[in-house]
C-alpha cells in the first residue's frame, strides 16, 4: 500500500529528491558499518572500537593482571625470604629497592629504545623475558652477594617492559582522545584485580606449602609467559611512526624541555612522593606485623589483598 501511495509517487518525482541523487555528499558519503562498542571521538559524535583495539587492549589487560597477581603473590613472604638468606631488615630494603635503583638508571635509555626502530613489541618481548629470568634467580639466591644481581636482573627488566608497555598503551588509546581516561582506567581496574588476589594467594602458598620461595618461582614463570601474549600483539611504533624515521623529521625534545614546564614538574614530584610512601609501605609494614604482631604469610597476604 506504501509503495501505491500517491504521496510517495510524488516524493520520488520531485524536484529535491532529483537535486539530492546528483549531489556529490549523497554518492561519496560512506555508510557506517555496525560495530558492537562505539565511543565518542573528537571529530565527531561517536566512533568505533574496533575488533583490533579491543584484542590489543584485552591482550595488555590480561597480562597486566598475571603479572599484578604474581607480583602480590611475592609482598607477604618478603619478612620469611629475608630471614631464609640470613638478612635484617635491610635486606628487606635491598629485596624492595635494588629493582627501583636498576629502573632509575635504565628508565631513559629504556624510552629512547622504545621510541627508536625498536619499537614497542621488542622491549615488551625482551623485558618481560629479563624479568623473568631475574625473578627465578632471586628464588635461587643463597646470599646477599648473589640476591643483589639478580634484583638488578628484574630492575632491568622490569624499565624495559613497563616503559614500552605504557607506550603501547597509549599508542592504542590516544585514538581515542574523549575516552582516553576511560579506556585507560578500564585497563588498570583488570590488572588491579590480580593485585587484589595475589596477596591472598601468595600467602596461603607459602604459609602452607612451607615454601617462601615459590612466590619467585611463580611470577618468574608468568613473566616468562607473559612474553608470548606480547609477542602475538601487532607493532604500534612503525604503523604511526615511519615518518619519524625519516632524515629530515623533527627530533623529540631534550629532557630539559620537559623539566620547564610546571605542570610536568608538580607530575613527577606528586608521582616521587607516592612511589616514595608506597615503598617505605611495603618494606616496613610486613615487618612490623610478622614481629609485632605475630602475622603470618597468609596473614600478611589477606592484609595486602
Amino acid at each position: 500500500a506504501l509503495r501505491r501511495s500517491p504521496a510517495r509517487a510524488a516524493l520520488r518525482r520531485s524536484p529535491a529528491r532529483a537535486a539530492l541523487r546528483r549531489s556529490p555528499s549523497a554518492t561519496l558519503a560512506p555508510r557506517r558499518s555496525a560495530s558492537p562498542v562505539r565511543l565518542q571521538a573528537s571529530d565527531g559524535p561517536e566512533q568505533q572500537l574496533d575488533g583490533a583495539t579491543i584484542y590489543q587492549l584485552a591482550t595488555l589487560a590480561s597480562a597486566a593482571m598475571l603479572v599484578q597477581a604474581a607480583i602480590g603473590a611475592v609482598v607477604p613472604v618478603l619478612p620469611a625470604f629475608a630471614s631464609s638468606l640470613g638478612l635484617t631488615a635491610t635486606g628487606v630494603g635491598v629485596v624492595v629497592s635494588t629493582p627501583s635503583l636498576a629502573k632509575v638508571v635504565l628508565n631513559l635509555p629504556a624510552g629512547r629504545l622504545v621510541d627508536s626502530r625498536w619499537g614497542r613489541k621488542g622491549p615488551m618481548v625482551l623485558g618481560a623475558l629479563v624479568d623473568g629470568c631475574g625473578s627465578l634467580a632471586t628464588a635461587a639466591a643463597t646470599s646477599l652477594s648473589s640476591l643483589v644481581p639478580a634484583r638488578l636482573a628484574v630492575g632491568a627488566g622490569s624499565s624495559m617492559l613497563a616503559t614500552a608497555e605504557q607506550a603501547y598503551l597509549m599508542d592504542v588509546v590516544e585514538r581515542f582522545p574523549n575516552n582516553t581516561g576511560a579506556l585507560l582506567g578500564t585497563v588498570q581496574a583488570v590488572g588491579l584485580l590480580g593485585w587484589a588476589v595475589g596477596p591472598a594467594v601468595g600467602g596461603v602458598l607459602a604459609e602452607r606449602g612451607g615454601a617462601v620461595r615459590l612466590p619467585y618461582v611463580v611470577i618468574g614463570s608468568v613473566l616468562i609467559g607473559s612474553a608470548g601474549l606480547y609477542a602475538l600483539l601487532p607493532e604500534t611504533r612503525r604503523a604511526r611512526g615511519s615518518a619519524d624515521a625519516s632524515p629530515g623529521a623533527a627530533r623529540p625534545p631534550p629532557l630539559r624541555t620537559l623539566l620547564a614546564d610546571r605542570s610536568q614538574r608538580a607530575l613527577l614530584a606528586s608521582r616521587f612522593g607516592l612511589i616514595v610512601g608506597w615503598a617505605a609501605w611495603l618494606t616496613v609494614v610486613p615487618l612490623r606485623a610478622a614481629s609485632v604482631w605475630g602475622a603470618g604469610a597468609a596473614d600478611l597476604g589477606l592484609m595486602f589483598s
